[in-house]
């Protein structure tokens, strides 16, 4: 039987078992009457910076509570994708370069820090700027995660041209003395454990900590030195202190602290030509290592001479303050954040021992915001504020030559000796502003929401190159300030939104959004963005731009702009919300139409120089739906879908951009008698279409499906915990990134012949235990 008819079975054999479940199941309709918002099916989410029912906002909102992520096994944001339709998160190595997350088939992925994300992440009110930072980090006591589909440029600011994901930590609970402890043990070592403890501090205060801990053996194997990659050794910690001193006043200090020391991901062999196989073999057994003629990704195995170690912290400070004037509440969000990694790897990704690389990545960040929120009678809420962020970026990387560079791949040509080939010092200092205002006005039936913010980027940044050994090919200008290749941007633009929301009834919405994006310049900090000066020619002929170099061999070209434009988005949609059968079924479905205009890319051009682009427009039309029943007490049952057509200008269509992604699930509880157990099971099944995991659409990814469960039981009043769990439970195999093999046949090119693929993670499974008190 396929993988995915098991699939298929997990989940609807799950919802045939529940939907006939013993009659006792519904008599636990005696629950205590705080369950009644949730019975409702009515989930509350600050989506326009305000609480309102994710039934009220005038676009898409996909909202996931703390509790469904952990019976759903959702652990960091890559197994979020499961639960949430259109949502796609990949990564390369370092994750602060390399994290790239998309909605609808809209996004930027690209390994370069000097670009911004189209999908903007934000943590408890904080913008985060680069939204690998959070790839890198596991889930710890959250409250729920908030994923806001379209344009929200208006209330949270630039570079959420594309969506938004905002993390919402539980926040202190005044009065209430709580403590959970939670552990996990499964396959491939994996060990997790997590804490919070929540004190009350008098009647007006309270201090809350949460700490976590994850340590497992990776799942990808080397071939050789049998070590795992990409495993996860890593711990975070979060204090934070509420205080309310009067009914007017309230403040919450957050601050956190992450850790992570780890064997990373590798990419694998996906397909290899005969030439590739010969010339690297040797050259790798030479080595003491391997290279592999199969197809590695499906057998996750590898064979690489410098493991992909990766060393990052992760720690900021944020401070919240509410003042409540009566009728007018003023908002202040201030943090401080630091960033720091250093990664070495392998950079001819195989197993012959010719370019490694070392680099380190730091970002700095200020950022305040400011909102005063208005209460106009009693029809009218309007929201007015500015923003102000302060940004330090810098990045060393190094290129090594490994002890086999003398007589193989470029070696042949040119006197290269072990050691540094090439250090690269990469920065930029940035600033951003922007004021907004937006309000929301009843008139009956009829909501009117409208916004408009206005936002500035300044932009300086800089690359210099130093070369330790003789003809060190290829050579690349420098740029930024005192150089002939400037790197300075200043960009402003205009968001906004405006929509009509009609309810038809009580329960049911209809509304009609546009909304618009706004996404500044930036200058590309990696080592070729201000072009190649000198560069070795392995062909017949210079590339393409290019002429011929200063001696024998070598072609050079003139300077190239470092920096890029900005980008903006137009987004159009209308929808319907709505709530039957006694609340008991919520349907929400949208059709949407998204145009983004110089949409910022990255290509390699035909030099080898990785080019930063703007491609002149790109288009996300489709239906995005979700569903919810709950057909008696204690079963739930939900599914969603997104069909998304993403193309060029050309009418070509855009990589990780699946037609059709989505999922169904299955959550059951149920008691056993009066002994005050309760027991509960679930599972979870979510598909993407095929979709091109290149951009110059040359490779591609088939159709596949992940699928999730759990079986536990709880004891009286939910003290405590014991499930079995299993994550991608049918091990299914699938690719997320293909690149050319860099060392092609003793020559350094990107012809396609031969494939490297970043590869989905494996099948995890283990129980959990939990204790609350």
């Amino acid at each position: 039987m396929s993988r995915t008819w098991k699939s298929a079975l997990l989940v609807s054999g799950a919802w045939i078992a529940l939907a006939v479940a013993p009659a006792s199941a519904q008599d636990t309709a005696a629950r205590a009457s705080d369950e009644t918002a949730s019975d409702s099916g009515e989930i509350i989410v600050t989506a326009q910076r305000r609480e309102q029912s994710v039934q009220d906002i005038p676009f898409t909102v996909n909202a996931v509570s703390g509790d469904d992520l952990a019976t759903a096994s959702v652990t960091d944001v890559f197994a979020l994708q499961n639960q949430v339709p259109g949502l796609d998160i990949r990564t390369t190595n370092p994750p602060s370069a390399g994290g790239a997350f998309s909605i609808r088939g809209l996004g930027t992925g690209v390994f370069n820090l000097g670009f911004e994300p189209s999908v903007g992440t934000v943590i408890d009110g904080i913008y985060r700027s680069r939204s690998g930072l959070v790839a890198g980090s596991d889930f710890l006591d959250l409250e729920r995660i908030e994923v806001l589909k379209g344009p929200q440029g208006t209330l949270f600011g630039k570079n959420t041209s594309a969506g938004l994901i905002h993390f919402i930590t539980a926040k202190p609970k005044i009065g209430d003395m709580e403590a959970t402890v939670r552990g996990e043990y499964g396959n491939r070592k994996r060990l997790s454990l997590q804490g919070m403890v929540n004190v009350p501090i008098g009647d007006s205060a309270a201090f809350r900590l949460s700490a976590g801990f994850v340590d497992d053996d990776g799942y990808i194997r080397d071939a050789v030195t049998g070590a795992g990659y990409g495993e996860k050794h890593r711990w975070n910690v979060r204090g934070q202190f509420l205080i309310e001193p009067s009914e007017a006043l309230s403040i919450r200090i957050i601050g956190d602290y992450a850790k992570a020391d780890e064997l990373s991901i590798t990419a694998v062999p996906f397909k290899v030509d005969a030439a590739d196989f010969a010339f690297n073999r040797t050259v790798a057994l030479a080595a003491g290592s391997d290279f592999f003629a199969d197809r590695s990704d499906s057998r996750r195995r590898a064979a690489i001479n410098t493991p992909p170690l990766l060393n990052a912290e992760d720690w900021g400070i944020s401070g919240e303050i509410n003042y409540d004037f009566g009728g007018a509440t003023l908002t202040s969000l201030t943090s401080y954040r630091k960033f720091t990694d250093t990664f070495q790897g392998d950079n001819d990704f195989v197993g012959t021992d010719i370019l490694n690389t070392n680099q380190g990545e730091s970002i700095k960040t200020f950022t305040q915001e400011l909102r005063l929120g208005v209460d106009v009678g009693e029809a009218v809420d309007l929201i007015v504020g500015g923003f102000y962020s302060d940004e330090t970026i810098r990045r060393l990387n190094q290129f090594v030559w490994g002890s086999q560079i003398v007589g193989n791949g470029p070696g042949f040509f040119f006197p290269w000796a072990p050691g540094i080939a090439f250090t690269d010092n990469m920065g930029q200092n940035g600033e951003s502003y922007g004021v907004f205002a937006h309000g929301i006005a009843e008139v009956g039936a009829l909501t009117i929401t409208g916004g408009i913010r206005y936002s500035g980027d300044n932009k300086d940044g800089f690359g210099t190159f130093t070369y330790p050994q003789p003809f060190p090919l290829p050579m690349v200008y420098n740029y930024g300030a005192g150089t002939n290749v400037p790197a300075k941007v200043r960009d402003n633009g205009i968001s906004g939104t405006a929509s009509l929301s009609y309810a038809v009834t009580d329960d049911v919405n209809l509304y009609g959004t546009y909304s618009r994006g706004y996404k500044g310049g930036g200058v590309s900090l990696i080592r070729d963005a201000g072009g190649i000066l000198v560069g070795p020619q392995f062909g017949p002929a210079p590339p393409p731009g290019c002429g011929a170099g200063p001696f024998p061999g070598t072609f050079s070209c003139t300077p190239s702009d470092p920096t890029f434009e900005k980008e903006t988005v137009n987004h159009f949609e209308v929808g319907m919300k709505g709530q039957f059968l006694d609340r008991r079924a919520t349907l929400n479905v949208a059709l949407f139409s998204t145009k983004a205009k110089n949409l910022q890319t990255q290509s390699l051009l035909p030099s080898g120089s990785f080019s930063v682009v703007n491609i002149g427009s790109a288009k996300s039309r489709g239906l995005d739906m979700d569903l919810t029943l709950r057909p008696t007490d204690g079963l739930e049952l939900n599914g969603g879908l997104v069909y998304a057509k993403v193309t060029d200008q050309n009418g070509n269509d855009l990589d990780h951009a699946p037609r059709f992604s989505g999922g169904v699930g299955a959550t059951y509880e149920w008691d056993f008698g009066s002994s005050g157990l309760r027991a509960f099971m679930h599972g979870d099944l979510g598909f993407k279409s095929k979709y091109f995991t290149t951009n110059d659409l040359s490779q591609s990814q088939k159709p596949y499906e992940i699928a999730n469960a759990r079986l536990g039981i709880r004891g009286p009043d939910d003290k405590w915990e014991v499930s079995a769990w299993c994550r991608n439970c049918f091990d299914t195999k699938y690719r997320t990134i293909d690149f050319g093999i860099p060392l092609d046949g003793a020559a350094f090119n990107f012809d396609g012949a031969s494939v490297l693929s970043y590869i989905g993670e494996a099948r995890f499974y283990g129980i959990t235990l939990q204790y609350k008190y």
